[in-house]
């Protein structure tokens, strides 16, 4: 896929934000010449423009690679140590010479230097979608077996990339967005945002779902919406359209899904745009008074899912709310009581939602902090008594069990997981003995 002509007015808006980051002088005449001229330039004079106003990016600012934009790229977000990108590339030597005839695409794993040194400095300056000129020495822009075999040595290199797309490398990476046509500046959507969305969802190319659909992100589970798509979105701006590729378990998981023929476990494809976005208010800009009646609404929300069994939708609504009120304990403006009470039953509600999700690791955890606020809970000893059930930490389980029953003896539910804890325990501790005897017999 090749980069689109950039036309001349593009060219100098791109021009100018170079400058916005650049504090050294530039021609502007020149640069307006261009935008009258009104054709588009070729490489020759886009190097003495380069060679004018390009910044320098190299770490120790030595002039060895400079960078100017043609196309400016999507949101804020820049790649990172250990992503794996994907680029276009062509190259000039600085006489307008071609090296590479067309354009290359290219794949690698940014900041293990292995690949050429522009790569592990100029990639990292770039945004999704951009394409950049950078005017290289030959030790930044050749890779060690050019310079071995003594190729363009004495001549610099210009490069014209386009960052396609990237996303971390490791093997719990669910999903990877490609920009297909950029938005706008502003618009990008929160937690709790009105995301009206056109999308085309593919499984091995067939379309399985396309239409457009309004929900609150957070919620598209609702209306069909799958989590990778809401994943993606945190980071699409307004009228922004990309490919995502989306694994199993931010798709339809294991259960698959009846209605679009989609199988269990399998990955999908779908064609996004962000058509409108109305932001949730941020919690950070909320009174004290917003956030109270914002964790009401949460929790009744939380309650009305869980009622429905979906337990997913539920865990998100209750963690808000401590998200909301876990800092404020200090905070003299806001009822005390009420808060302790929100948390109180978010952390209980929190960890029967895990427990339902097969998750005893988070359910403790929530459990533990419902102690800390009311250490007489029995519901949170009996919650993580079953967590550790499940963890198999049978000492820690007994005695949340113990726990529950001197708090109410007359808790027969107690009574009778403190007795399958025991038994738990009991055998736990005999096949500990059988191994460490068959172990000392060999020593």
């Amino acid at each position: 896929m090749s980069a689109n002509p950039v036309t001349d007015d593009k060219f100098v808006d791109a021009q100018l934000h170079n400058l916005s980051l650049d504090e050294s002088q530039t021609d502007l005449k020149q640069l307006s010449n261009i935008s009258a001229s009104n054709k588009k330039y070729d490489i020759l004079e886009r190097i003495k423009i380069l060679r004018l106003c390009g910044i320098d990016v190299t770490p120790d600012k030595d002039g060895g690679i400079l960078k100017m934009i043609s196309v400016l790229g999507l949101g804020s977000n820049k790649p990172l140590p250990g992503d794996e990108v994907v680029m276009e590339y062509r190259r000039w030597l600085v006489d307008g010479s071609v090296i590479d005839e067309g354009y290359k695409s290219f794949e690698f794993q940014f900041g293990e230097s292995k690949t050429i040194a522009l790569c592990e400095h100029g990639i990292g300056t770039m945004l999704e979608g951009e394409v950049a000129l950078f005017l290289c020495r030959p030790c930044y822009g050749l890779t060690s077996e050019e310079l071995l075999n003594g190729a363009h040595q004495e001549v610099d290199i210009v490069f014209e990339i386009k960052l396609i797309s990237w996303h971390g490398c490791d093997g719990d990476l669910c999903v990877c967005k490609s920009a297909m046509e950029s938005g706008e500046s502003y618009g990008i959507p929160n937690d709790g945002a009105k995301c009206t969305v056109e999308l085309i969802g593919r499984y091995k190319g067939r379309i399985f779902d396309e239409r457009v659909v309004t929900f609150i992100h957070g919620e598209g589970m609702e209306e069909g919406v799958v989590e990778g798509v809401e994943q993606a979105l945190l980071r699409f701006s307004r009228g922004e359209k990309a490919r995502l590729k989306l694994k199993s378990r931010v798709g339809f998981g294991e259960h698959g899904c009846e209605k679009f023929a989609i199988p269990p476990n399998a990955d999908l494809e779908y064609d996004v745009r962000l058509l409108e976005c109305s932001r949730a208010k941020d919690f950070w800009d909320m009174t004290l008074e917003e956030k109270l009646e914002q964790s009401k609404q949460d929790k009744l929300k939380g309650l009305h899912y869980f009622q429905q069994r979906k337990f997913k939708l539920a865990i998100k609504f209750f963690q808000k709310i401590i998200d909301y009120l876990q800092f404020e304990d200090l905070n003299a403006g806001m009822d005390q009581e009420v808060r302790r009470d929100l948390l109180l039953s978010s952390y209980l509600n929190l960890a029967i939602c895990h427990l339902s999700e097969d998750q005893p690791f988070p359910a403790a955890h929530a459990c533990t902090r419902a102690i800390e606020i009311d250490p007489c809970s029995e519901k949170a000893y009996f919650r993580r008594g079953i967590a550790n059930t499940g963890m198999k930490n049978f000492k820690e389980a007994l005695n949340d069990f113990q726990k529950v029953t001197l708090l109410n003896p007359k808790n027969k539910g107690a009574v009778k997981k403190l007795k399958l804890a025991e038994t738990s325990m009991k055998n736990m501790q005999a096949v500990e003995r059988e191994r460490m005897k068959k172990l000392f017999k060999r020593c």
